[in-house]
């Protein structure tokens, strides 16, 4: 059998030595970065036996502290997130729901026209969620709560304590809903699996951060209050 040889310039070219200056190098690259690593490991040490923690602990907290910065570049990541249904709002740290669901009075029927761009913005949710790296899974978990509000009638000064009952029944079933619709179509299941905790309230004519005056039907929107935690 014939050896089979490269030429180049009318020079042999020896296919081995090259493949060892490559693994070479991939060695060296390999070697910085631990280096690069370790460094900052150190860094964090020293600070911690600085500020006194006893040696024993100083993995964990420094553990922990490497967590915490992921969380926190998650809640960079996400001030420039801008989906088509579901936006952050950085003013009220939200996400809030674009679709504009007009619910028949008294109604908590999510009418069929907007089942479909709801389901969207659950996936658009998910997105958002997966903002975070692969090795954060077993770290971090999400709470997120899916909030019901409802937008005052425009001759409504200041509801009663029935009225506002009735307005956070109202809201908290219309929540439900947008929970049982997403839980029929995998939107559910997907979020449990990135470690969601997933909760449903209605906060009626009340809740912090309400649009007011001419901006009063923007209540309406559902509100998606995502917070990321570490996990024990």
């Amino acid at each position: 059998m014939s050896r089979l040889k490269f030429r180049d310039e009318g020079e042999s070219h020896n296919f081995w030595q090259n493949y060892t200056d490559l693994m070479s190098g991939f060695l060296i690259v390999f070697i910085i970065a631990s280096l690069a690593a370790y460094s900052e490991y150190k860094g964090w040490v020293d600070m911690f036996t600085e500020a006194g923690v006893e040696k024993s602990n100083i993995k964990d907290v420094v553990v922990t502290a490497e967590i915490y910065k992921k969380i926190k570049s998650f809640e960079v990541a996400k001030n420039n997130l801008n989906k088509r249904f579901i936006k952050y709002n950085s003013t009220f740290k939200r996400f809030e729901c674009s679709v504009p669901v007009q619910f028949d009075p008294n109604s908590d029927v999510i009418p069929e026209k907007y089942k479909k761009d709801l389901v969207s913005a659950g996936e658009e949710l998910i997105q958002t969620l997966q903002v975070s790296s692969e090795d954060m899974k077993n770290q971090i978990g999400f709470t997120i709560v899916i909030e019901g509000r409802a937008a005052k009638p425009w001759n409504m000064q200041s509801p009663n304590v029935e009225q506002q009952k009735y307005a956070e029944e109202l809201s908290y079933r219309r929540s439900r809903n947008l929970f049982h619709l997403w839980q029929g179509n995998g939107v559910i299941a997907k979020m449990e699996a990135e470690n969601c905790n997933i909760f449903i309230t209605g906060s009626g004519y009340g809740g912090r951060f309400r649009y007011t005056g001419k901006d009063e039907d923007k209540n309406k929107t559902f509100i998606i209050q995502v917070t990321p935690y570490i996990k024990n």
